[in-house]
């Protein structure tokens, strides 16, 4: 049961802080405490929208409770990163503040876990079990699947598109070559695409068993970019970073989820 409810607050915590956020909200949350309080409100309702289809008494209290410690822990952030804040050099964001968004954006999220933990941790002590509501029981008996089977691959897919794409950029920000600055942006967001569906492939064969296939999908992808990889040594190391990167993150959300 506690793995079910970690789940199930996970989801909410995924929903909340990267789907039902927008990116013009993630940059103003920063320096904008309106824009912080109308991340929190969203928040919230995702934590109403997620527990609707098994709401109780003790689910609502700690969904609620879920959104307001996010929203202190944000609200923390916000008043550290206004204190600590660093002017970019002429270059743009000097290597400081660089690292220094990795680690906060690191610890913020480490400490939102730790908030899951605990909630879970804390219905399970009490022997609370998760009850679906009749209307949802319903449903999944007659699309024949199994409701608890539904949870860990919702978790699992909505974690390798956008949480990934965003914690591998965070991770990689520090080591991204100079000349790729100068570069055109993407506004079709290509990459992100390429990356998703990578992981979606690895997570196909890991589910399987067909782990020698998973050699394929990297050799594939990493022909599209020999060129420029025989050419820029920093961009091949970048490029490798950030695939091994992305290999490895499904492969330990498939092991700590599935």
């Amino acid at each position: 049961m506690f793995k079910q409810l970690m789940l199930i607050l996970l989801l909410i915590h995924i929903l909340g802080d990267y789907y039902f956020q927008t990116e013009e909200i993630a940059k103003q949350k920063q320096d904008k405490l309106s824009a912080l309080i109308k991340h929190s409100i969203l928040y919230l309702v995702a934590c109403i929208t997620v527990i609707l289809p098994i709401i109780t008494i003790e689910m609502l209290i700690s969904a609620v409770s879920l959104g307001i410690s996010h929203a202190v822990i944000d609200f923390a952030k916000y008043k550290y990163v206004s204190n600590k804040y660093i002017q970019p050099d002429n270059n743009g964001k000097s290597l400081l503040m660089q690292k220094r968004t990795v680690v906060i954006f690191l610890v913020d999220q480490f400490a939102h876990f730790i908030c899951i933990f605990i909630i879970a941790y804390a219905l399970t002590a009490n022997n609370y079990s998760v009850h679906i509501t009749s209307m949802v029981h319903r449903f999944f008996q007659v699309v024949d699947v199994h409701a608890t089977a539904v949870l860990p691959w919702t978790v699992i897919l909505l974690l390798i598109w956008k949480p990934v794409n965003i914690t591998i950029k965070q991770l990689l920000s520090v080591y991204k070559p100079n000349n790729e600055e100068k570069e055109i942006p993407n506004d079709k967001n290509t990459g992100g695409f390429i990356g998703l569906l990578e992981r979606l492939i690895i997570l196909m064969f890991l589910a399987i068993g067909q782990y020698a296939a998973i050699g394929l999908v990297l050799t594939a992808k990493s022909i599209a970019r020999y060129d420029k990889i025989a050419k820029q040594p920093s961009f091949a190391e970048y490029y490798l970073l950030g695939t091994l990167l992305s290999t490895f993150l499904v492969i330990i959300l498939y092991l700590g989820i599935m």
